[in-house]
């Protein structure tokens, strides 16, 4: 509507209803076409556009193969496209298709991507799939990525990270989770509520423990389903020293009464704004900060969003295809945790690449050489090859001089 309505918009796809705004009123109506049968208004709709008539395009999934919507040199409607892409998909190479419907062949000029991409960190699930098969069929690179006019905002370029050195930050980032220390990233900030959530677990565990202890270990059967969280706090807290002092001051807070799994119980039961409820919560608030100066922190906290993602740090630092999980199990997590989690992995990155690019190994690809004057010199040096595929192959190595301008 905002748009212009169905006399401006041309829509291709699978509905046969939709809702229209007529004079402050909304209504159903029935999709229906002036030239073609009820089951080819898509086609109309398609020609309206080219011929530019209807200067913009609404398409759904279902109308994502099989049209052709470029500034094709046959048609009337010669303005260069520009292709939103609101949502997505899961597959990649259906990403591909329907970007596919903005660029062909014959077509007068290329069009401007720009795709939507929210802060949520398991959006780049998504985006780093499509930004990985652009990559390997050369779609987008480094040196035609401008020629699509994708900005580092809304361009996808930005997330293939599924390569040397997104690997690399992600076994530093396994690594600092899992001893609960930092790197010279600086990790993002956690909220009282997950903290009081972790503490919460913390201390159910913790006298969970204490019970177990004094009366012996659960059946075969209880130990079996327990068994992976069991290792996991075991772990935790064992392996680093402020897990340790972590357990030991919260042990002690539960034998003095001071336990945030009671105070989290006691607080569903009081009503809202009640001086019992504002009471509890300020002791929990008080038992967070005092945690945190005894190995409460980001690392500590991520430990327990991995597990609950299914997610091991070996498998982050040394299993196959590691991105590829890391990022599907992100869909997992709360909608705060994936930005948390994500965000931290994007600042190692950045140092990761910072850190190569001081040592002058980062690989660059395609790289624009500019200057006031660029110009081969001496002539190239030929490297041949023979192999069974390829009978006298030759690489052909250029040295380029460039004037950049600098007096």
């Amino acid at each position: 509507n905002e748009l212009g309505g169905p006399e401006e918009v041309a829509e291709m796809t699978g509905r046969k209803t939709r809702m229209i705004k007529h004079n402050g009123v909304v209504r159903f109506e029935k999709r229906t076409a002036l030239e073609h049968p009820a089951d080819q208004i898509n086609i109309e709709e398609r020609k309206n556009f080219q011929n530019g008539d209807k200067l913009v395009a609404i398409l759904s999934e279902a109308a994502s193969t099989g049209i052709s919507l470029q500034a094709d040199h046959r048609c009337r409607n010669q303005r260069r496209r520009k292709h939103i892409t609101l949502e997505l998909p899961w597959s990649a190479d259906k990403a591909v298709q329907q970007l596919g419907r903005s660029h062909r062949s014959n077509q007068s000029s290329a069009p401007v991507y720009n795709f939507l991409v929210s802060e949520i960190g398991g959006e780049a699930r998504f985006a780093s799939a499509v930004a990985r098969r652009l990559a390997s069929l050369g779609a987008i690179t480094q040196g035609d990525r401008r020629s699509t006019a994708a900005s580092s905002a809304l361009g996808i370029g930005s997330f293939d990270f599924d390569n040397k050195y997104g690997r690399e930050a992600l076994g530093l980032f396994a690594r600092s989770i899992e001893s609960v220390r930092g790197t010279d990233a600086k990790p993002p900030e956690v909220t009282m509520g997950q903290y009081m959530e972790v503490l919460e677990r913390v201390d159910s565990y913790i006298a969970e423990e204490k019970i177990r202890n004094e009366n012996g270990q659960y059946d075969e059967e209880e130990e079996e389903v327990a068994n992976n969280e069991l290792i996991f706090w075991r772990e935790l807290f064992s392996s680093t020293d402020s897990g340790e002092e972590l357990h030991s001051f919260r042990s002690d807070a539960i034998l003095e009464g001071r336990s945030v799994a009671k105070y989290f119980q006691d607080l569903l039961s009081f009503a809202p704004e009640s001086e019992e409820y504002i009471k509890t919560k300020s002791n929990i608030e008080a038992e967070i900060k005092n945690s945190l100066d005894c190995g409460l922190n980001f690392y500590f906290c991520s430990n327990m969003w991995l597990l609950d993602a299914g997610l091991d740090h070996s498998d982050l630092a040394y299993g196959p295809k590691p991105m590829s999980k890391f990022l599907n199990r992100l869909l997992g997590m709360k909608v705060e945790e994936q930005s948390q989690m994500l965000g931290y992995l994007l600042e190692i990155l950045n140092n990761v690449i910072g850190n190569a690019k001081k040592q002058g190994t980062y690989d660059l690809g395609i790289k624009t050489i500019r200057g006031r004057k660029v110009a081969f010199e001496g002539k190239p040096r030929a490297f041949r090859f023979n192999g069974k595929e390829e009978q006298n192959g030759a690489v052909n190595l250029y040295k380029v001089v460039s004037d950049s301008g600098i007096d």
